[in-house]
């Protein structure tokens, strides 16, 4: 059984109430909420939901709602959120025996995860909406009723806790508050909250671990309306536990906190053995901690020496993970086009086939290409990924694996590629600004478009089309010799470990990643899907760079590992080079203004936040 917790649905099946005024991410997020926790979640798992589940104003509005909620796999716990207007706090009991079965309300009580007890209340932060007077008041009564909350769990014999709030522990700018300080009085392992929409509040209060305590956002917005989960490590860390006596303690980091979660936890008397970067720009920051993995067991278990992070001589880290992407097809579709995936092997040769399905585009009743939503949902994939390709090629030509001075060589072909994309899709290239990353897999998998560029990662998204109905091409930007060019190949997740450590830690984490490569179990737990924990819990699903990786269940995987065998060169994964966010924002800027017209003049601004912004951010990077 694992345990998850999301909040802040905002559900209005009976009052119409649109959310997507906070940010484009909330557009048909019930939807979203309905596949992610169907793809996660099973029926022996328990989910805590944070408040803010209806915005019906009595129970007979909300019942669409909570039915909705009902029919969710999974036993469902409820905290009260700010806008739960038809649970009056009074009358928790009576809204649990109401819906026993269904739904379970936490206010004044608690619930047992396994030696865990999950306690909570709604909370109170001070938001300047009302007299600072009124706040301590509310602030106070919800104080009390989190205080029941522990020792109603502490009388049963529970020692162990994690702590659900609806408001943020703090009020903005605060460091601590009464709701922290119980929380570090009762020994709260965790603390989880949410209500807090749009990336300008994802920010009002701490995430990460403070004092020791492990601090969580799980807004449905901040995750995606994905439930958060990080069990699986777990589950294998204590398996190597049973195994071998060696004890193995995992520290997640919340979504987007990894860097102050690491340097906190660095600056600790016993910090983490095993840590994890992102490519060269990340291990710019921790070169001094990497121990020099060359000589270790988990490097020889690397089926190729691109997949090991290098500073200078050293191997510094190892790809754990690799993942591919390319341009994703509809085979029906390509066929119904009078065309095959043997008709594209270049960038010439893609051209043509688009424009002609565009060209005949009424008759066939499809596009060429999804659309290329340019919101934050989906402009990563042209800012970063897309991007990539110049980058490569750049990169080859001038035989280096880096710099801070990029000069834009294959920024033609960049444009071409572009143009191809905008000009040949569901949609007028002026509106790319407002489509996401779901209109672009509603697109696809409705049979809209035959091309979407995405990766393995993607593949539970565009399964429903049957797996023979599905393939991948390399993405071609008009080079010579891309016919032998496979897919874009690489990592993003880089295991180092902490030389400043003690040569026995040093030697039990080796131990450690040795098993992770090799361990049949570890490996089915890695790679797996379905059923792959020795829980029963579904696996990670990885595709590892190890010998021993396991046959993945994925197509888009096995197309991409079929490149290799035939031949083909994979592309390198070189956007991790990039020298910031703020450069990919930048570009993904310039892409949107120069789709909604395209000009020469709006083209040099995308050459300017290429070219001159990347000497700007590298830079920048270096005065730090």
């Amino acid at each position: 059984m694992s345990l998850y917790a999301i909040g802040d649905f905002h559900l209005s099946f009976t009052v119409h109430k649109p959310m997507d005024v906070f940010d484009k991410r909330w557009k048909n997020h019930v939807v979203k909420i309905e596949k992610y926790w169907k793809k996660k979640v099973t029926e022996n798992d328990m989910v805590v939901i944070t408040g803010d589940h209806s915005w019906g104003r009595n129970l007979e509005e909300c019942q669409a709602d909570l039915d909705f909620i009902m029919a969710l796999p999974g036993r469902k716990i409820l905290l009260r959120g700010n806008h739960d207007m038809f649970w009056d706090a009074k009358k928790t009991e009576k809204l649990n025996e109401m819906f026993r079965g269904k739904l379970e309300f936490l206010q004044n009580n608690f619930y047992i995860y396994e030696d865990y007890a999950l306690v909570g209340t709604k909370g109170y932060c001070y938001e300047g909406k009302d007299s600072y007077e009124h706040f301590l008041k509310i602030r106070d009564r919800e104080l009390e009723r989190l205080r029941c909350s522990f020792e109603a769990a502490k009388a049963a014999g529970y020692e162990k806790f994690i702590m659900f709030l609806h408001y943020p522990p703090t009020s903005i700018g605060e460091m601590e508050s009464p709701f922290t300080l119980m929380a570090q009085e009762y020994g709260a392992e965790k603390v989880i909250y949410s209500h807090c929409h749009g990336e300008k509040r994802y920010d009002d209060s701490f995430k990460g671990y403070v004092d020791g305590i492990e601090y969580k956002l799980v807004s449905g917005d901040y995750l995606n309306f994905k439930p958060e989960q990080d069990a699986q490590w777990q589950e294998l860390a204590k398996v190597y536990t049973e195994e071998t006596g060696v004890d193995v303690t995992v520290v997640t980091a919340a979504s987007g906190q990894y860097e102050t979660t690491l340097k906190s936890e660095m600056g600790k008397s016993e910090s983490p053995t095993l840590f994890q970067v992102n490519g060269p720009v990340g291990l710019a920051s921790w070169k001094d901690y990497c121990y020099d993995l060359g000589s270790s067991q988990v490097y020889k278990e690397l089926t190729s020496e691109d997949f090991a992070l290098k500073d200078g001589d050293k191997v510094a880290g190892i790809g754990y993970v690799i993942e591919s992407y390319g341009i994703i097809y509809n085979k029906e579709l390509l066929s119904k086009a009078g065309y095959t995936e043997d008709d594209i092997n270049s960038f010439a040769d893609l051209k043509k086939v688009a424009e002609d399905i565009t060209a005949n585009s009424d008759k066939l009743g499809f596009s060429a290409f999804t659309s290329a939503g340019m919101d934050g949902s989906s402009d990563w994939r042209f800012k970063t990924h897309l991007a990539n390709l110049p980058i490569y090629y750049e990169y080859k030509a001038d035989g280096i694996d880096t710099t801070d001075a990029i000069k834009g060589t294959y920024l033609d072909n960049y444009r071409n590629v572009w143009d191809l994309y905008i000009n040949n899709s569901t949609t007028d290239p002026k509106q790319l600004s407002t489509k996401t990353g779901d209109d672009a897999v509603a697109e696809f998998v409705s049979g809209q478009a035959v091309f979407y560029q995405n990766g393995t990662w993607a593949y539970s998204d565009v399964s429903s089309l049957g797996d023979d109905n599905l393939g991948m091409l390399p993405i071609y930007i008009g080079v010579d010799g891309e016919e032998n060019q496979g897919l874009c190949t690489g990592s993003e997740n880089y295991w180092c470990v902490n030389a400043k450590a003690s040569e026995e830690d040093i030697q039990a984490t080796l131990d450690f990643m040795e098993w992770c490569a090799t361990d049949d179990v570890a490996l089915k737990a890695i790679c797996g899907s379905e059923g792959a924990m020795p829980s029963g819990a579904d696996g990670m699903g990885f595709v590892t760079p190890f010998k021993k990786n396991i046959e993945s269940t994925n197509l888009l995987v096995n197309i991409a590992n079929e490149y290799v065998a035939e031949g083909k060169t994979p592309v390198s994964w070189n956007f991790t080079t990039m020298p910031s966010e703020q450069w990919k924002n930048d570009l993904g800027s310039a892409l949107t203004t120069y789709a909604a017209d395209q000009t020469d003049a709006n083209w040099d601004l995308v050459k300017s936040a290429f070219v001159d912004g990347w000497a700007k951010e590298a830079a920048a990077a270096k005065s730090k």
